[in-house]
């Protein structure tokens, strides 16, 4: 199951390129039905405590609604990330929650080290994900950039290749920014993964976890 999770602050959403048919459940956070709304989708569950909008009406009826108290101890979207965790998707994308307020962007970047999931946060400029050590491949899709940024207070044994500037055995640390504004230009013919349909890198590391940022200007 691929569940796509919309947020309360997605601007010009109309730029992001997502393709609602790739995802078999939707869920939006207090406002983010409005976002859901625009693109025409109907989400199967709205989940918020509803402080920056009302709740829909009407809605339709596969629609299932989850009001929340405003004072808790958590966002709307970590909320919304809790159920969509329980249903043990393949992945998660979550739209927007970048940008805005930053004590929230901050809130939700963390929150991909809460679970031990493939989650993507996704605006009109950026994609965020979390690694763990392992070997991964990522795409170039519409981005420009592939920055690498140590969540952890290390990541050691990073290599990468496949791109513009690259590493062996390397480590990243917190105060310094080696890792910043790098480009995927693929990796060689024997390394391919079939199937792909743009430009790919390769990273792997042994130790740490690591945020891969994809970003245009």
């Amino acid at each position: 199951m691929n569940i796509l999770i919309f947020t309360g602050y997605i601007p010009n959403i109309e730029k992001i390129k997502i393709n609602s048919k790739k995802f078999d459940f939707v869920i939006s956070a207090d406002k983010g039905y409005e976002y859901a709304f625009k693109l025409g989708i109907s989400p199967d569950l709205i989940i918020g405590d509803f402080d920056t909008a009302s709740l829909p009406a009407p809605i339709d009826a596969h629609t299932k609604v989850i009001t929340l108290p405003a004072e808790k101890d958590m966002t709307d979207t970590e909320a919304a990330l809790d159920i969509a965790a329980t249903k043990q998707p393949a992945s998660i994308t979550l739209l927007g929650g970048l940008g805005g307020r930053f004590d929230h962007t901050m809130g939700n970047i963390s929150l991909l080290y809460k679970y031990d999931l493939p989650i993507t946060i996704k605006d009109e400029k950026n994609s965020v994900k979390l690694l763990r050590p392992g070997k991964y491949f990522v795409e170039k899709d519409e981005y420009k950039y592939i920055s690498l940024v140590p969540f952890s207070a290390s990541v050691s044994g990073l290599s990468i290749s496949g791109t513009k500037y690259t590493l062996e055995n390397a480590t990243l640390t917190h105060g310094n920014t080696l890792g910043i504004s790098n480009e995927i230009l693929g990796i060689s013919q024997d390394d391919k993964l079939s199937g792909e349909s743009s430009p790919i890198c390769k990273i792997s590391f042994k130790n740490g976890e690591l945020l891969v940022c994809q970003s245009n200007d």
